[in-house]
C-alpha cells in the first residue's frame, strides 16, 4: 500500500466468479442453507419498530454481521439492491398471470379467488407496484393455501413436501438460488411456460415462510413476503449508499470505492473480505486512517483521505467527472495552476482541451494468452458496447474491422478514456451527442446484414482519446496528468502517423493565465462548440469522483442563466415531472450556498416542475427507464421511505414519486428564475425556481447522482447577477456593459414587440391588422418581432400586440413561426399563420391564396381550402417563385419519381408560367473545352434552371432544339441543318428575356 496525494491505493487480486466459489463447496444446498440466515430474521430486523429510520445503516450492518459466508453477504446485497444485480424479474402483469395459473384448480372457493385476482389493480407499466398490489397478491396466496389445507388434496401434499425439504425454514440462499434461475429465464424470450415452474416453486417457498411465522406474528409474515416480492419486482427499499456503508462501516467508503472500480456486487463483497482475512496489515492501516480522519475536529486543517482501488483490464469502472464553472476565468486559473510556497507558477501552465459533444467511452485493449489483441468498449454507465468490436480485425465491429496489429507494437495492454463522437466524412465536422448511438446502430446493422439499406450514410464514429489509465500492466490512476498525456501521445503515435480516423488523439493546448482561457473560449465560440475543459497538470484520476482539478467551462450562448442544467426526475404530477438538484457528495467546494448545501448532502431536493419539451422521443426514453418504478405518494405513509432515499419535496407534492437510482437525468433550459415569496409556502425546497422551464434532451450518459448540484446552480445564479453576459469574457471592468435596470428591461421587452420604422412602399396589406407573436424567418433569416412589424407597416398593414384589444375594424391575422405559450393559447380561437404568407405576397406584389406552407396552426376546414390552392408539385399557382425554389422542387420531384424525368407535366404552358421557359427543350454545348469549363458550367446551370435538357454529341441530331457554340472555336455544324444555333451572349439574352 502506498499513499500519494492523500490517496490510499489498494491493489486487489482478480475476483473468482461467484458460481465457481459456489460450486467449490461440497453439498452445496445443505451446507449453505444451514449457515444462511432465514428470510424472516432479515425482514423482522429491517422492519423493527424499536429503531428509528436514521439507524438503518447500523441495522443492516448487524444483519451482515450475522451472516456466515461471503456468499450470503453477496446474496443479501442482491436482495437489497436488485437494480444493481438482477433487475426486474417479473412484471406486475406477469406476476398476476402466474397467480392465475397457480390458483387454477377446481375448489370450493375458486370463484372467490378468481374474483379477487380480477380485482387486483395492476396500474400502468411505468408505475411502481403499490403496497396494496403486493398485499392483494399475498392475501390471494393465503386464501389458496387455506383452501388446499381444508381439502387435503395433492397440492397440499406438495406444500408439505416443500416444508419438509427446507425443515420449515426458508433461508436467504434458498430464495436467491431460485431468483438466479428465474433471472436466467428472463434473459431468454419471455414465455410464461418457461417462467411458471420457477414462479410456482417461489410461491410454494413463500408458503413455508407463511407457515413458519403465522402462528407467531402475522406482521412478520407479511414483511418477509413483502421483501421477496419487492426483490422480484425490482422495488428497492434501501439506498445504495446506506447498504454499502453497512457492509463496511469502517473504513467508510471502501465498499463504494470497490464498486466504482469494479462495477460488480460480488467484487465488492470479495474485496472487503479479502482485505479483512488475507491482508490484515493493510486492513489495520485502513482502519487507523479511518479513525484518524474521524478524530480531526479542525475542518480547515483536515485532509480528505481517498481510497483508490486499482482498475482491471476488461472490467468496467466509473469514469471521473469534471466540476463546472460559469466563466470566472481567474478563479479557474487558481484551481488548475501549480503553486509553490503559495505562489502561482505561471510558467508551469495548465491543460486546455475542447469539450466534445459525444458519448464518454473507455476502450480496454489487451493481448490474451494466445497473443490475440482483444478489445472491449464501455460507456460511462459501464455498459459494454459490442458494436465497436471485440478484437483487432473483427469484421463485425464498426471500429475494430479497421484496426491493424501494427498499431499496438510494444503495447501489451492499455485502457483509453475519451469521447466517442460522430464525424461527417464530407465536412469533418463533429455532430451532436444524439447522433452517436444512431450512427452506431445503423453501421452495425449494415455490417451484419440486418439492415437491407446499405447506402453510405456519410458518417462514422471516432474515439477521441484524452486520457490513458492503464499501460502495459501498470495502472496510471495516481500518475500525474502531464505524464499520462505523454504516455497517451506515445501509445497512439502509430495511429496518428497512419491517419487512422476511428481512434485519434484529442489535441490539447497549454494555458498560462486567464487571457489564454479567454482566447481559447473565443475560438470555441467561433466554432459553435461545446466549451472547454481545463485540467491541473498534477491531477490524478479518481474513479467515480468529481474532480475539482478538472473544470468544464461552457460559452455564454450555452449558459444563458440556466441553459443546459441537468436535473433528476423525482416525481410525476399529472403529465408533468418534478425535478431535483443533488446536494452533492462532499467532494466539491462550497462557495455560495453554505449551510444549505451542508444540510442536503446526498439529498435530492425538489427544484422545479417541467411541463414543456416532452416530445415523443424524450417521453419514450423516460418511460423506458422508469417503467415499473413509480410509487404512489401518500401523506405520512411515504415520509419514512422518502427520508430513507434522501428525497425531499416542498409544499408541492407529486402524485407519484420514484427512487432517484431508478430515475433518469434530463437537460432543461429556462430564461429566468423566480424567488420564493415570504407569504407563500415554498412549492419547492430551494429558495428559487425556474420560470417556464422546458426539457431539451435526455442524458443517457449520466447516472442519477451526476445531475447538477445545489452549489452549481447557486454559483451560476451568483455569476449571472454579478456580470452581464456580454461582459463575461472581458476581464477589463471598464469595457463591460452595465446590467440593465428592471425598468430598462421592461422597456426593452415593450420595444421588442413594437415597430422598427421603414419607408412606406405600397398599400398591399392596408385592409389587415397583424399580431406578430414570435420572431419570424424572412428570406431564410430569423428576424426580430420589431423588424417584422416594420416590414408589415411599410406595406400598409397595421400592427397590434393584443388581438383581443385591436379596434381597427380590419381582418386580424396572427403571425408566428414557432409554438410558444402565448401562441398555444391563441390557437384555441384563431388560425395562426407564418410570415411566409406575407413574404410571398410581397415578392409577388399581390395577395396570394394561402397554402399549407403558410399555416402554423389552422382548423381542418381552412386547411382543406389551402390544399386546393396547390398543384401536384405543392406549388402555389398565385405565387411568383424564384429559380432557386423551382430548382429545389424539381430535384425533390425527380427523387420521388425518377422515371418521370421528361414528363413532369403535360401542360407546357404551365411550366413556362412557373419560369421553366426551356421546359422539354434539348440543348447541346459545342466547343467548350476543359480550358473554359467554368463558362460551360455557368451555361449548364442557366439551361437546367429553366427546365432545359443537356445532351452530348452522341445524341440524335434531328431531335436537338438548340446548339450553343463557343465563337472562339471553329466548329463543324454540317450535321445540324434544322437546329437553331446560339452563341454564349445570345443564350444569356434569351434567358433574361
Amino acid at each position: 500500500m502506498t499513499t500519494e496525494n492523500s490517496c490510499i491505493r489498494l491493489c486487489l487480486p482478480p475476483t473468482p466468479s461467484f458460481h465457481s466459489v459456489l460450486e467449490s463447496i461440497d453439498d452445496d444446498d445443505d451446507f449453505i442453507s444451514q449457515k444462511s440466515l432465514p428470510i424472516s430474521a432479515i425482514s423482522s430486523r429491517l422492519n423493527s419498530s424499536s429503531t428509528v429510520s436514521q439507524n438503518k445503516t447500523s441495522i443492516i450492518s448487524s444483519i451482515f454481521f450475522l451472516l456466515h459466508s461471503d456468499i450470503d453477504k453477496y446474496q443479501l446485497l442482491q436482495f437489497l439492491l436488485p437494480h444493481r444485480s438482477r433487475g426486474l424479474l417479473l412484471s406486475k402483469y406477469q406476476l398476476v398471470k402466474c397467480l392465475y395459473r397457480y390458483t387454477n384448480t377446481e375448489s370450493i372457493k375458486s370463484g372467490i379467488i378468481r374474483s379477487a385476482i380480477d380485482s387486483i389493480e395492476i396500474g400502468k407499466n411505468t408505475e411502481s407496484p403499490t403496497l396494496k398490489y403486493m398485499n392483494d397478491i399475498q392475501s390471494i396466496l393465503k386464501l389458496q393455501w387455506e383452501e388446499w389445507t381444508l381439502l387435503q388434496n395433492t397440492y397440499f401434499q406438495r406444500l408439505l413436501e416443500v416444508h419438509h425439504k427446507y425443515n420449515g425454514q426458508i433461508t436467504l440462499h434458498n430464495v436467491s438460488s431460485l431468483f438466479d434461475k428465474l433471472f436466467v429465464q428472463t434473459m431468454q424470450p419471455q414465455k410464461l411456460d418457461n417462467l411458471y415452474p420457477i414462479v410456482e416453486a417461489i410461491f410454494d417457498m413463500i408458503y413455508v415462510i407463511n407457515a413458519s411465522n403465522s402462528s407467531v406474528n402475522s406482521n412478520k409474515t407479511n414483511e418477509s413476503m413483502h421483501l421477496v416480492f419487492s426483490c422480484i419486482l425490482n422495488r428497492t427499499i434501501i439506498t445504495e449508499t446506506c447498504v454499502f456503508n453497512a457492509l463496511c462501516m469502517k473504513p467508510k467508503g471502501l465498499a463504494s470505492a470497490i464498486w466504482k472500480s469494479r462495477s460488480d456486487l460480488w467484487d465488492v463483497v470479495y474485496g472487503v473480505e479479502y482485505l479483512k482475512n488475507h491482508d490484515v496489515h493493510i486492513w489495520k492501516k485502513l482502519i487507523d486512517s479511518s479513525n484518524n480522519k474521524l478524530k480531526r475536529n479542525d475542518k480547515s486543517n483536515s485532509t480528505k483521505i481517498l481510497i483508490v482501488v486499482e482498475i482491471l483490464l476488461g472490467v468496467p469502472f466509473s469514469i471521473m467527472r469534471c466540476t463546472r464553472n460559469n466563466g470566472n476565468f481567474e478563479s479557474v486559473v487558481d484551481k488548475v495552476s501549480i503553486f509553490k510556497n503559495n505562489i502561482r507558477q505561471e510558467t508551469e501552465g495548465f491543460c486546455v482541451e475542447e469539450k466534445l459533444d459525444g458519448e464518454r467511452s473507455c476502450a480496454h485493449i489487451y493481448r490474451n494468452e494466445n497473443g490475440k489483441i482483444m478489445t472491449k468498449f464501455y460507456s460511462r454507465n459501464r455498459i459494454i458496447q459490442p458494436w465497436y468490436g471485440s478484437f483487432v480485425g473483427d469484421n463485425n465491429g464498426i471500429i475494430t474491422r479497421y484496426l491493424k496489429e501494427e498499431y499496438f507494437d510494444g503495447i501489451d495492454s492499455i485502457i483509453l478514456d475519451g469521447e466517442m463522437v460522430t464525424m461527417s466524412e464530407s465536412t469533418g465536422m463533429i455532430l451532436g451527442f444524439q447522433d452517436v448511438k444512431r450512427c452506431s446502430e445503423k453501421l452495425y446493422r449494415q455490417l451484419n446484414s440486418i439492415d437491407t439499406d446499405n447506402e453510405n450514410i456519410g458518417l462514422y464514429n471516432c474515439l477521441l482519446c484524452f486520457d490513458v489509465l492503464y499501460y502495459n500492466g501498470e495502472t496510471l490512476q495516481v500518475t500525474p496528468l502531464i505524464k499520462r498525456k505523454e504516455i497517451l501521445a506515445r501509445a497512439l503515435s502509430k495511429m496518428e502517423e497512419d491517419s487512422f480516423k476511428f481512434i485519434k488523439l484529442h489535441k490539447w493546448n497549454i494555458g498560462y493565465n486567464a487571457e489564454d482561457i479567454k482566447v481559447a473560449m473565443e475560438n470555441i465560440i467561433k466554432k459553435h462548440s461545446e466549451g472547454l475543459v481545463v485540467k491541473h497538470w498534477d491531477s490524478v484520476y479518481l474513479v467515480g469522483e468529481t474532480s475539482n482539478k478538472w473544470i468544464k467551462i461552457k460559452p455564454f450562448y450555452l449558459e444563458e442563466f440556466v441553459n443546459d442544467l441537468d436535473v433528476t426526475i423525482i416525481g410525476k404530477l399529472g403529465s408533468n415531472y418534478l425535478c431535483a438538484l443533488y446536494g452533492g457528495d462532499g467532494n466539491e467546494s462550497i462557495k455560495y450556498t453554505g449551510d444549505m448545501t451542508d444540510s442536503y448532502r446526498h439529498w435530492f431536493v425538489s427544484f422545479c416542475l417541467i411541463r414543456f419539451g416532452f416530445h415523443t422521443e424524450i417521453t419514450n426514453a423516460i418511460n423506458e427507464k422508469t417503467s415499473g418504478s413509480w410509487i404512489p405518494y401518500k401523506k405520512f405513509e411515504s415520509d419514512i421511505d422518502l427520508h430513507e432515499h434522501r428525497v425531499k419535496f416542498g409544499s408541492l407534492k407529486p402524485d407519484y414519486w420514484i427512487y432517484p437510482h431508478n430515475s433518469i437525468v434530463i437537460t432543461i433550459k429556462a430564461r429566468n428564475f423566480v424567488n420564493a415569496r415570504a407569504d407563500i409556502p415554498n412549492r419547492f425546497v430551494l429558495k428559487s425556481t425556474l420560470r417556464h422551464p422546458y426539457c431539451t434532451k435526455v442524458r443517457h450518459d449520466k447516472e442519477y447522482n451526476e445531475c447538477d448540484t445545489i452549489n452549481c446552480y447557486y454559483e451560476k445564479l451568483h455569476e449571472k447577477k454579478r456580470n452581464h453576459i456580454s461582459g463575461e469574457f472581458d476581464d477589463n471592468k471598464k469595457n463591460k456593459r452595465k446590467m440593465k435596470t428592471k425598468k430598462q428591461l421592461q422597456l426593452s421587452n415593450v420595444n421588442k414587440n413594437f415597430i422598427k420604422t421603414f419607408a412606406k412602399k405600397d398599400t398591399l396589406f392596408e385592409n389587415f391588422t397583424f399580431c406578430v407573436k414570435t420572431d419570424c424567418y424572412n428570406d431564410g433569416v430569423l428576424v426580430e418581432t420589431s423588424e417584422i412589424n416594420g416590414i408589415i407597416e411599410s406595406h400598409g398593414g397595421k400592427v397590434t400586440t393584443n388581438p383581443l384589444q385591436y379596434h381597427h375594424g380590419d381582418r386580424i391575422i396572427i403571425l408566428a413561426d414557432k409554438y410558444t405559450l402565448s401562441v398555444s393559447e391563441l390557437k384555441k380561437n384563431y388560425n395562426i399563420f407564418k410570415f411566409k404568407w406575407c413574404e410571398d405576397c410581397i415578392r409577388t406584389g399581390q395577395l396570394v391564396k394561402p397554402d399549407p406552407s403558410h399555416c402554423l396552426s389552422v382548423d381542418d376546414d381552412f386547411l382543406s381550402e389551402c390544399q386546393e390552392n396547390i398543384n401536384q408539385f405543392d406549388l402555389n399557382n398565385t405565387v411568383e417563385y424564384d429559380y432557386k425554389t423551382l430548382w429545389n422542387v424539381a430535384d425533390k420531384y425527380l427523387e420521388k419519381y425518377p422515371n418521370d424525368k421528361y414528363t413532369l407535366v403535360s401542360n407546357q404552358e404551365e411550366m413556362i408560367k412557373l419560369g421553366m421557359k426551356f421546359y422539354n427543350k434539348i440543348f447541346m454545348l459545342l466547343g467548350f473545352e476543359n480550358s473554359t469549363n467554368v463558362r460551360r458550367e455557368v451555361l449548364e446551370i442557366e439551361i437546367e434552371l429553366r427546365g432545359g435538357i443537356l445532351v452530348d454529341n452522341q445524341y440524335d441530331s434531328n431531335n436537338i432544339d438548340y446548339i450553343v457554340i463557343d465563337v472562339e472555336q471553329f466548329i463543324d455544324l454540317s450535321n445540324y441543318h434544322n437546329t437553331k444555333v446560339l452563341n454564349e451572349t445570345e443564350l444569356m439574352n434569351l434567358c433574361n428575356d
